[in-house]
């Protein structure tokens, strides 16, 4: 029986494409590169022909947010990898690797390994995720792109409107949002409800419960007066994912598995806490996953932890996964720190 965390999943599967600058000298093992704050400039009012395109994209870029992003840094946020993999054991350094356009110490954990451009970015991604939550509707009115505690302030139809939104989503599947108004006021909140919850509900004020559908925004169209509570379920189920190789990702929600496995970091150079790390596997990582494909659900338990302050943390996930494996005695690792 093997434990898999939610906090350090890297890989394609988190909803990163290839950076095809970042040459390899094998093509279908090519190397990742952190391009997350690079996705999250989006725009601040939904056009209607878009309005699909941007409930897809926010879908991938929750995916991004939760997964690729926190992984590719140390919980206190003081050392960062420049490119990352999927199904990386090893972070060291790699004179002998399969990517030829980045250096050997591309894949440590550092102030600026490789280049320095990941170190001026870096900060930039929870701010520009946390001023991308919600968009303007071509209908004049709001709408919820993607789900973080927060809190809104705008002008509709000439009415002041608040909103606030309490959640520890995507680790529980609850987001209740609330809506003041200083004066009556009609407009329509649009929420995204991602393709992957199947049976989404949303509840208005004291209204009974409505069926969302997935892959869609739901409107609630309605005058809004005084103090007025949404809440909205999002239930997650597990699914598989075949990747590269035959291999398999577990997903929940917006948020992928991967076997915690034991670390060792390895000062390499550098005044502590901007240092530079290598990091090696404490623990067996070469397993493989069994599992009932037809039925996950019936072989992949999850228990819930309390959400604390550094929740994409390897010791601070607030959901673990259990399931069975069998160890693998011929797995291996690739040029470059990859397991095969």
């Amino acid at each position: 029986m093997i434990k898999l965390h939610s906090a350090m999943a890297r890989g394609e599967c988190v909803g990163l494409y290839e950076r095809w600058c970042d040459a390899t000298k094998e093509k279908d093992k090519r190397k990742r590169y952190w391009t997350y704050v690079e996705k999250d400039g989006g725009r601040d009012e939904i056009r209607e022909d878009l309005a699909e395109t941007i409930r897809s994209h926010y879908d991938r870029l929750e995916r991004i947010a939760f997964n690729a992003f926190p992984a590719t840094f140390k919980p206190d946020m003081w050392a960062h990898q420049y490119d990352q993999q999927a199904n990386q054991v090893v972070c060291k350094v790699s004179e002998d690797r399969i990517y030829t356009t980045n250096g050997p110490d591309a894949n440590l954990f550092g102030l600026e390994p490789n280049y320095g451009c990941c170190t001026a970015n870096m900060h930039q991604g929870w701010p520009k995720f946390a001023t991308h939550l919600w968009m303007r509707t071509p209908d004049d009115g709001l709408a919820a792109v993607a789900y973080a505690p927060c809190e809104l302030s705008a002008t509709l139809g000439g009415a002041e409107v608040k909103v606030r939104v309490e959640t520890d989503y995507p680790f529980r599947d609850a987001v209740a949002i609330t809506v003041e108004t200083n004066t009556p006021v009609q407009f329509p909140l649009w929420l995204r409800i991602p393709g992957w919850a199947k049976s989404a509900e949303v509840r208005v004020g004291d209204g009974g419960t409505q069926h969302a559908e997935s892959g869609t925004f739901h409107t609630i169209a309605r005058e809004w007066n005084g103090t007025t509570a949404v809440a909205l379920r999002l239930p997650m189920q597990v699914q598989l994912e075949r990747r590269y190789n035959e291999s398999i990702a577990i997903e929940r929600g917006p948020l992928i598995y991967s076997l915690k496995i034991g670390e060792y970091w390895k000062y390499l150079r550098g005044e502590e806490p901007h240092a530079d790390w290598e990091v090696f596997p404490t623990t067996p990582w070469n397993y493989a996953l069994a599992v009932n494909a037809g039925d996950p659900a019936s072989s992949i338990t999850f228990e819930e932890r309390p959400v604390g302050n550094l929740p994409f943390s390897p010791e601070g996930a607030p959901l673990l996964s259990t399931t069975v494996t069998v160890k693998l005695h011929t797995a291996g690792v690739l040029p470059g720190a990859r397991s095969s």
